[in-house]
């Protein structure tokens, strides 16, 4: 049932998770390089595990594939929406607050923060913050990794022919261990034939084949099949799925421990956003597809998600202004809670 109770216990738990990952960073007790190892494994086995164990076992239905066109319509409208409003800034800014604001308001904290909030209200609705992260897997997060090489690629030609010296690498701002990671798939990627279309072709295939993407076509063709998930592989699975929430959020403490100042107009005016015109975009699809109330709700609540870590790691490999980016992450984070129950007495007592 949809109620206030649920949403104010696990946000009020995940804020208390959050102080204790700040006490760790600001005493230097954990650091986030600390984490490379444990969040290298929550990418490599945790969330493949969560893709695989939810879609396996989820009802291919006519319900589940509305939900999941309006959860990725809602992400598209996002995009085009961010896309059109930065046309509108000079040529010289539109590439940057693109990528800034799209990094903002296209990638929310579905699974660690809302996930819980939803498996515990209607557990059969969990598959809702799956499909965003399926969409975010497949679609979203190899486009904005293709721009990023893109772009890095642009920039080393321009130094060459201008026989301009080397600018410095941007600091990364996310994940400790994402600079690496980048450097990686450069190196993968340099084996792909001199052709343009050969390489666009080339790059989206490795950026696609990952082991959540792999894990998602498997748990696919798993429930086509109709095979049932024996009873130790289930717990396995479980066991692995759970390390993705607590490392996540502690990840994402140690982050909001290294916020400094920004400027709170524009800290207003992402506030403003994310938690008004979101919640009413995936509104106004809801009614448009038609979801029962108690799926309009949680869709709905899922967009008041604060600004994910993924955002946060992915703007590092930009060379933009990371102030914006990193306010948003505290802010909203900050915030959840208070918007989170505004929300929910709007969702009970107006629009329900």
């Amino acid at each position: 049932m949809f109620s206030y109770s649920p949403v104010l216990q696990i946000i009020g738990t995940v804020y208390l998770i959050f102080v204790f990952g700040i006490v760790l960073g600001k005493t230097h007790f954990i650091k986030l390089k600390d984490l490379r190892s444990v969040w290298q494994m929550v990418k490599m086995i945790g969330f493949p595990s969560l893709l695989f164990f939810n879609i396996a076992k989820m009802s291919f239905n006519l319900d589940n594939l509305k939900l999941f066109l309006v959860v990725f319509v809602v992400q598209f409208s996002v995009h085009i929406l961010i896309f059109m409003v930065s046309r509108i800034s000079k040529k010289s800014d539109r590439f940057s607050k693109y990528i800034s604001y799209t990094l903002i308001f296209g990638f929310n904290e579905y699974v660690l923060q809302f996930g819980p909030i939803v498996r515990f209200i209607n557990p059969q609705l969990s598959i809702i913050p799956i499909m965003s992260l399926i969409g975010n897997n497949f679609i979203f997060i190899p486009f904005f990794k293709y721009l990023s090489i893109r772009k890095s690629n642009d920039s080393s030609s321009e130094g060459e022919l201008s026989n301009e010296q080397e600018s410095p690498q941007v600091e990364p701002t996310g994940n400790p261990e994402i600079g690496e990671d980048h450097e990686k798939e450069e190196e993968d990627l340099s084996d792909i034939g001199n052709d343009e279309n050969d390489q666009c072709i080339g790059i989206f295939y490795k950026l696609l084949i990952t082991p959540s993407n792999c894990m998602t076509l498997i748990g696919v063709i798993w429930n086509l099949i109709g095979i049932p998930i024996p009873n130790f592989v289930s717990k396995m699975l479980i066991d692995y799925e759970r390390i993705v929430f607590p490392s996540g959020l502690i990840a994402c403490s140690l982050e909001l421990s290294n916020y400094s100042d920004s400027n709170m107009l524009s800290v207003f005016i992402v506030i403003c956003f994310h938690y008004i015109v979101l919640p009413i975009i995936m509104l106004l699809w809801t009614y448009v597809f038609s979801l029962s109330a108690i799926t309009r709700q949680l869709c709905v609540l899922m967009c008041v998600s604060p600004v994910s870590l993924l955002g946060l790691q992915l703007s590092a490999r930009f060379p933009i202004d990371h102030t914006k980016i990193r306010a948003a992450f505290f802010w909203t984070n900050v915030l959840y809670l208070p918007f989170a129950m505004i929300w929910v007495i709007i969702l009970i007592e107006i629009i329900n």
